[in-house]
């Protein structure tokens, strides 16, 4: 198997006396199990090893030119199978990763796309909408404030997205009390690998205390 990954290549052996010719130090402890013809075929992704394929048979083989087609489509398939499975359990621990960060925040903080709409909301943010998610994502906020509020929000977040960085400005919401609360808020865009703007983040601090105290 080290050697399969160490050189990319595959490695066929139609008997047990090949298979001893070439690894005799593990000759003996391969004997004992009856197996004659043995494939190892490294799992390639983009130049890079991520695993073998091993086959063993009973009986010795010569692997005709479809049979290796075959399995080298197999080992191809499984590779870019096994990829997917590991990409998909990296976005699934960095997403945990990002929720677990967000909701310990001190304070508000969300996600809209381009277009204004919510793509998350930590409980800070939730609570403070008054709001739940699933009445959130995928609206704007046109679509949950009152009017006044929206058109504050909409223009600063415009702001960000046309200066294409971070901001800091006051903002005002109604609390669920009914008291007003003040924010420091700083809106700033995400970027995708090319430069383009994909979304747009917002986090927000409550200074309604200071504010006050001030005042």
């Amino acid at each position: 198997i080290s050697d399969a990954i160490g050189t990319k290549q595959a490695i066929w052996l139609e008997s047990h006396d090949e298979f001893a010719e070439q690894y005799p130090e593990l000759a003996e402890m391969r004997r004992a199990l009856g197996n004659e013809a043995v494939v190892v075929l490294p799992l390639i992704v983009e130049d890079r090893p991520i695993g073998c394929l091993a086959f063993s048979f009973v009986e010795k083989r010569s692997f005709l030119l479809v049979e290796r087609g075959f399995l080298l489509a197999l080992a191809q398939q499984s590779a870019q199978g096994l990829e997917r499975v590991r990409a998909t359990e990296a976005l699934r621990e960095s997403e945990q990763r990002f929720a677990g960060f967000m909701q310990h925040l001190p304070g508000l903080a969300w996600i809209k796309d381009i277009q204004g709409r919510y793509v998350f909301a930590n409980d800070a943010a939730e609570k403070a909408f008054r709001v739940s998610r699933a009445e959130l994502y995928g609206h704007t906020d046109a679509e949950v404030f009152p009017p006044h509020v929206a058109d504050l929000f909409r223009r600063n977040d415009e702001q960000a997205l046309l200066e294409g960085r971070g901001i800091q400005i006051g903002e005002e919401l109604e609390h669920e009390d009914g008291s007003l609360h003040y924010s420091l808020v700083n809106k700033f865009p995400i970027m995708r690998s090319d430069g383009s703007i994909a979304l747009i983040g917002g986090m927000a601090i409550d200074i309604t205390e200071r504010k006050q105290a001030e005042e």
